[in-house]
């Protein structure tokens, strides 16, 4: 199997993977809301359903989506479904931010004041990368398109990552608290941003060189 095929399947495989838990909660979000059989720790679902349903059926299209949007073969095999996905990938992107500033502000105190900036910072954030990627793709800036999309999908999918770092840290000190839980759970978008840049960084010597070919 050579590199490009390899890539072709771990990439999408990889984060199909670190959606696994986001998804799964999303989904269980949603059939709690539709049944009514909402589990007696989740009292603020059962006080404001709606918002709580929007956030999750955003971020169940985001976490099922985003995978197909950065598997290289399908764009190119299928570039209308790409658009077609990508359209609704954005629409839950941007459901899903909507929704968490919503939430944000029926519960200001939910969480610490460093954890509700995030938040704050990281929903405001996804709502600008989202927006810029779609631009770029109408203004036929694939390369720009990409980067925009792979920073708001860093972004939306970063409980995944905060799940993978509170099980070690759970396992081996024990279940943080306050100010810790919360620092752990912001490590999760400080993770995955920089992963993003990283690859972007990576993929930047790539570009020139295809563009140095191609002319």
């Amino acid at each position: 199997m050579n590199r490009r095929s390899w890539t072709d399947i771990a990439v999408p495989a990889g984060l199909l993977g670190l959606g696994v838990i986001p998804v799964g909660f999303s989904a269980a979000i949603i059939t709690w809301s539709v049944t009514g059989a909402i589990p007696a720790d989740h009292p603020r679902l059962a006080e404001t359903p709606l918002p709580f349903a929007a956030h999750a059926i955003g971020g169940l299209l985001f976490g099922l989506l985003g995978p197909v949007q950065f598997a290289p073969r399908m764009r190119e095999r299928w570039p209308g479904f790409h658009r077609a996905s990508g359209r609704v990938f954005v629409g839950a992107g941007l459901l899903l931010a909507i929704s968490g500033l919503w939430l944000l502000a029926l519960y200001p105190a939910s969480a610490t004041w460093p954890l509700q900036s995030g938040r704050l910072l990281m929903s405001a954030a996804l709502l600008g990368c989202l927006p810029l990627a779609v631009r770029a793709a109408c203004g036929r800036d694939i390369q720009s398109h990409r980067d925009w999309m792979i920073r708001g999908y860093a972004i939306g999918i970063a409980a995944g990552t905060q799940a993978l770092v509170l099980f070690p840290y759970f396992l081996f000190i024990g279940e943080p608290k306050g100010l810790w839980s919360d620092l752990v759970l912001l490590s999760g978008w400080v993770i995955n941003l920089a992963v993003a840049e990283c690859a972007i960084r990576r993929a930047a010597p790539r570009r020139a060189t295809a563009l140095m070919a191609a002319g």
